[in-house]
């Protein structure tokens, strides 16, 4: 069966070596992928275009333990929400939000913003935090909805 052979995802120029049937087992877009008319089902090697090599790897870590203890840093959450939102993922992806949310700093809002805004993900952000305290970072980035 297909499904259980090894491959590879190619992410950021980097190849992981995988299981299809972890990665189907664990993923929405993967299981599509494999199961679906799509050109890359039966290809040895799967490539993430647009991907953190990082980002992919902290992904397969979760896939393979179920854990997301390793998901830490900025510089990795802020990638990890926006590839597992793009893979399916949407409990992970909150993870990740949650997380950069509950650090964000003075110094670093105006970046997480811009971030969560390029992910697409910033009204989520909004809902997650402080009426007020999001409506005067919206303001101030020139993102605010009519409302505030």
């Amino acid at each position: 069966m297909k499904m259980m052979q090894e491959g590879e995802v190619i992410a950021g120029g980097i190849a992981f070596p995988t299981h299809r049937c972890v990665l189907a087992a664990r993923c929405p877009y993967f299981e599509r992928l494999f199961a679906g008319g799509f050109a890359d089902r039966a290809a040895h090697e799967i490539a993430l275009p647009d991907t953190e090599g990082p980002a992919f790897a902290a992904i397969l870590r979760h896939f393979y333990t179920g854990s997301t203890s390793h998901l830490q840093g900025r510089e990795l959450l802020r990638p990890v929400a926006v590839l597992a939102d793009r893979l399916l993922l949407p409990a992970l992806s909150t993870h990740a939000q949650q997380q950069l949310l509950s650090a964000v700093t003075p110094a670093s809002v105006a970046a997480d913003l811009v971030a969560q805004d390029a992910a697409g993900s910033l009204g989520e952000l909004a809902a997650a935090a402080s009426p007020g305290l999001m409506g005067r970072l919206l303001v101030a980035i020139g993102r605010a909805p009519p409302h505030v």
